[in-house]
């Protein structure tokens, strides 16, 4: 649309999302609020989604350092937010809760204004993710839009949000979704592996820099699963490192009667800390020229 303005400079101004018909009006604290906590939840749970098949270890840091992680994702799922709104105008949680982010002559705000006020949200609205000191920043901010001011990032940006349908049925149904969502990720995230499902998934990183020598006579070719034992496999060899005929071997082979016994005992006075605890088998075959020489197991009966 093409502005003639009184000192005959020509401008031009994007369009409006739409002609109101009647004064806009602005989006009270709610509809805000689990808006934003549902494409936060949104965005953090994508994010996680795809760090952890990038990296796998990913889960297990999440699981052990929550709080640090949500601190670090927050701002970079607000970042893509921004992208996203500027590309199509809301988002998910808005679009359900009927609001709409708009200039004060409700235009689509820049991709920068939406950077900027989406950082100015994170810093002043959440606190950087710093749970406790959040509290008192929503707080206030809640405050403030219930006696109809405008949030800080707002006056800044020259924005506002305002309703686009919005409504207190709608402001349940994307508070339940964010709950429910939440609620289920929660249930997940509660669910542990098997021991043997974390075996498996350990098998790759144990077997990383075998075969390896664990003293001048034995070495340990690999590490393997069966069902749900744990099986050691290692050669016996000479000094020069070859492997020990079937004869030698079997001449020391009556040494392992006390390994074995040593072995045991250790393994049952520690179950509280090992795998026999989790219900994990451990076997140990040992091999030279020829074939196995010995071959034994300690399973958790053994210990019980």
């Amino acid at each position: 649309m093409m502005i003639l303005h009184d000192d005959s400079e020509l401008q031009t101004k994007a369009e409006p999302y739409y002609e109101p018909t009647e004064m806009a009006v602005r989006a009270g604290p709610w509809p805000r609020y689990w808006a934003r906590m549902f494409d936060l939840l949104l965005g953090i749970a994508v994010l996680s989604f795809v760090a952890g098949i990038l990296w796998p270890a990913f889960f297990g840091a999440a699981e052990r350092n929550f709080t640090a992680i949500s601190i670090v994702l927050i701002p970079i799922a607000m970042t893509i937010e921004a992208g996203i709104m500027a590309l199509v105008g809301t988002t998910v949680g808005k679009a359900i809760a009927g609001i709409r982010v708009e200039t004060i002559d409700h235009r689509r705000p820049t991709l920068g204004t939406l950077f900027v006020r989406n950082m100015r949200v994170w810093f002043f609205g959440l606190a950087a993710g710093i749970p406790i000191v959040a509290l008192g920043t929503l707080s206030h901010n809640h405050r403030k839009l219930s006696a109809g001011d405008r949030t800080s990032w707002d006056e800044d940006e020259g924005t506002g949000v305002f309703e686009a349908g919005s409504s207190l049925t709608r402001t349940i149904i994307v508070a339940v979704l964010y709950i429910g969502i939440l609620g289920g990720l929660v249930a997940l995230g509660s669910i542990k592996p098997s021991p043997r499902d974390e075996l498996l998934a350990a098998i790759p990183e144990m077997n990383r820099d075998l075969p390896k020598a664990v003293d001048n006579a034995t070495v340990l070719n690999r590490v393997s699963v069966d069902a749900s034992t744990l099986i050691y496999d290692y050669t016996l060899t000479n000094r020069d490192g070859s492997t020990m005929s079937g004869v030698a071997a079997r001449d020391i082979a009556t040494r392992f009667s006390t390994l074995e016994a040593t072995n045991r005992s250790t393994l049952c006075r520690a179950k509280s800390t090992n795998l026999i605890g989790s219900g994990i088998s451990m076997r140990y075959r040992y091999s030279a020229e020829g074939g196995v020489i010995v071959d034994y197991t300690v399973t958790p009966a053994d210990c019980a």
